[in-house]
């Protein structure tokens, strides 16, 4: 709506898609372990992806499903439509809760 200021704290909703990008490696990551092989991840540091799958325009990480990436194309696309409101942040400029390091 016109001359209403911009609300934060929106969220997209209902990907479906939940790939395992991360590189536990290489990452610094506050997690623990549960059963066995499960991730449960408080925050991330510094997060680093691995081959990821950039076939798919859009998909949560399956350990740490707050976070969504997009591939290439979309992002493009979504920079061209010129839609309010979203802003695209690298994997790496990430501050790993909410916002650009």
């Amino acid at each position: 709506m016109v001359g209403i200021p911009a609300l934060d704290r929106f969220y997209i909703a209902n990907i479906t898609g939940l790939e395992d990008c991360i590189d536990f490696e290489h990452s610094q990551i506050d997690a623990d372990i549960v059963e066995d092989t499960t991730p449960v991840i408080y925050a991330i540091e510094n997060l680093v992806l691995k081959k990821c799958f950039y076939d798919k325009p859009i998909f949560r990480l399956k350990h740490f499903t707050r976070l969504i990436l997009v591939n290439q194309d979309l992002k493009e696309k979504l920079i061209q439509s010129d839609i309010k409101g979203i802003k695209l942040i690298s994997p790496e400029r990430w501050d790993g809760v909410n916002g650009e390091k």
